[in-house]
């Protein structure tokens, strides 16, 4: 009963941050949007020039609050399971080449490059590719947010041991505090503290990583790299056909 009552309180609690995040991150662009609507419907707009900035800031802040929606509607979409992303059997390295040649170009224009070293031995997995794609774009678009440098760099590793397939993104951007990694998967954790640059990020693209990665059964963690940068390492089982399984487990 205690138990009970305490996974009430918690749920409880992130229920109150959820709704308390979610306000504040709509709340910072709508009133830029207001501010900006309210100078030109008032006459305060007297040039072209002026008019297409103040337009343009407008659309701006609206593509911020699609971003944050789009997402909130990915991790509802990701709590349904499999019901909205049926399952299938595909190739992990074929998943990860896919995503890298579709996106190549247009992270490295953004001053991103990804490098990529997989292992020959083809790996097979039961989930979903397109979750894949998200969590590799996800990690991407964190590495290019935080990047130190005019040209930041992502390496993506995959290795195969013992069953299990691990993935390893590292970037050469600026870590994170220490302390911080154990909750850099919560919904809505930011290590900004003063959570005042909504436009940076809305806290949700490090979650719906975790969501997609324990869809599929893995797990994921954070490290800080050597000398600077974020690893983000999953793990997940491989997928075993049942022929190969009964060959297995008739080897002595």
């Amino acid at each position: 009963m205690a138990e009970t009552l305490e996974e009430k309180r918690e749920n409880e609690e992130r229920r109150k941050e959820l709704i308390a995040s979610i306000s504040h991150d709509l709340r910072t662009p709508l009133t830029v949007i207001k501010a900006y609507a309210e100078s030109m419907r008032d006459g305060v707009v007297h040039t072209e020039d002026k008019r297409q900035r103040y337009l343009g800031a407008i659309c701006h802040r609206v593509d911020d609050i699609i971003r944050m929606t789009n997402q909130l509607f990915e991790i509802s979409k990701l709590d349904l399971g499999y019901s909205a992303l049926p399952k299938e059997i595909f190739s992990l390295q074929d998943a990860i080449r896919s995503f890298v040649s579709e996106n190549y170009q247009s992270f490295s224009q953004q001053g991103l490059e990804i490098e990529t070293s997989l292992c020959e031995d083809e790996i097979q997995l039961e989930g979903n590719r397109l979750l894949i794609s998200r969590i590799l774009m996800n990690v991407a678009s964190n590495s290019l947010k935080y990047k130190q440098e005019a040209q930041g760099k992502l390496s993506i590793t995959l290795i195969k041991r013992n069953g299990r397939a691990t993935l390893t993104c590292t970037d050469n951007g600026p870590g994170v505090p220490a302390e911080t990694l154990p909750r850099l998967f919560e919904i809505f954790y930011r290590t900004d503290k003063a959570r005042s640059h909504t436009a940076n990020g809305s806290g949700l693209g490090m979650s719906i990583i975790q969501k997609a990665v324990h869809l599929m059964n893995g797990t994921v963690w954070a490290e800080n790299a050597c000398p600077h940068g974020l690893s983000i390492l999953i793990t997940f089982p491989c997928f075993i056909p049942k022929e190969k399984a009964d060959e297995k487990d008739t080897d002595y």
